[in-house]
């Protein structure tokens, strides 16, 4: 059941609730020919595509869907795994695009798009998998990788009290430590000068459409520019 529906980047946002309330947030373009189905990677959503969406929807009927804890779409922990997400996008290929769609999926949509094709192999048309982490995500393997260390400072941030997503991810995101030999050289002055700014420009806004100030950008790229030019070697 769609309950709204609005325009936005030429494609039309609806949302779909399933049987258990959950809600499926998803935008479709015009139906200008096969279906297509697009499934974005981690901490965005479907805008993530937006640049591409005119193009696409000259030559496919282009669905676009922001699987669980992303965008619009519900945010239930019991739901994030590929297995609760697959299956619910399984219903959602039967219910709303109803024929056999192309699934094009980047990053973490990849192993998406490569799970319900598994699974419904008559259901699909075809698949593209476009930097799907199909072996770092092996447990053993992940903590080892960059993207574990950003997952790192979500966990964190979620399990202390703080508010400003945004602010506290640029205190302790891991690239503080590509910069110098200990990663706090400069971060010192630029959380004396910047936190207070950065923090009122920043609370409660969307980090996806999040616009700094051009004085707040400056100071941003001044830090880096000076941890740059410390680094003495690099790590």
């Amino acid at each position: 059941m769609a309950v709204f529906a609005r325009e936005k980047y030429e494609m039309i946002e609806k949302q779909l609730i399933l049987e258990d309330d959950s809600v499926i947030h998803y935008a479709e373009g015009p139906d200008n020919g096969p279906a297509l189905l697009l499934l974005h990677g981690q901490q965005v959503s479907w805008e993530d595509y937006r640049k591409v969406l005119p193009e696409l929807s000259k030559q496919f009927h282009v669905f676009a869907v922001d699987y669980y804890g992303h965008g619009g779409s519900s945010k239930d922990p019991a739901k994030y795994t590929a297995k609760a997400i697959g299956t619910d996008l399984l219903f959602f290929l039967k219910t709303v695009i109803k024929k056999k769609p192309v699934i094009a999926g980047h990053s973490s949509g990849a192993l998406l798009a490569a799970w319900i094709a598994g699974n419904d192999p008559d259901g699909v048309a075809g698949i593209v998998l476009e930097d799907g982490p199909f072996f770092s995500t092996e447990k053993g393997r992940a903590e080892h990788t960059f993207a574990w260390l950003g997952f790192e400072v979500i966990h964190r941030f979620l399990q202390e009290e703080e508010t400003n997503y945004t602010l506290y991810s640029l205190e302790h995101h891991y690239m503080q430590t590509l910069f110098n030999q200990n990663g706090k050289e400069q971060l010192g002055a630029y959380r004396t000068e910047s936190r207070e700014e950065i923090h009122e420009e920043t609370s409660g806004h969307d980090p996806e459409n999040l616009v700094l100030s051009e004085k707040t950008r400056h100071q941003f790229h001044l830090c880096i520019d000076r941890k740059s030019a410390g680094r003495n070697g690099g790590l």
